[in-house]
């Protein structure tokens, strides 16, 4: 269970790369076809949608700083929690956010896939 943990903290720092260099290809590949992703801002993407509004330039990510990750293992499933500095430019303006997130891989014919992400914002002071 310890590799799976580890093997699944390392593709979340993967996933964030390639958020960041908007690598496409890696995303479709470590995505879950049945991705449920709700954002901090309280509305949701399936799959196809979170690839196309991150692909369309609804959001540019430039940093993702993640912090205090903990990975809970279950089986075919590993559930990651943490928290986020997340900066971006949100429909061409600058933005950033500080979250809580939980994120849930699975294992499907052997490989880990990222198949849900949820987060909640710190509010503002």
């Amino acid at each position: 269970m310890a590799d799976a943990m580890q093997e699944v903290l390392l593709l979340e720092e993967s996933r964030a790369r390639a958020i960041i260099q908007q690598d496409w290809a890696a995303l479709e590949k470590m995505t879950h076809d049945d991705l449920v992703y709700t954002h901090s801002g309280a509305y949701r993407h399936d799959k196809a949608g979170w690839l196309g509004w991150l692909r369309d330039g609804g959001v540019r990510y430039r940093r993702i700083d993640n912090s205090e990750l903990r990975a809970y293992p279950h089986g075919d499933t590993v559930i990651v929690v943490g928290k986020a500095r997340q900066e971006a430019e949100l429909q061409g303006k600058p933005a950033s956010v500080d979250i809580l997130f939980s994120v849930v891989w699975v294992r499907k014919a052997g490989a880990w896939q990222f198949a849900f992400w949820h987060a909640t914002q710190f509010p503002k002071r």
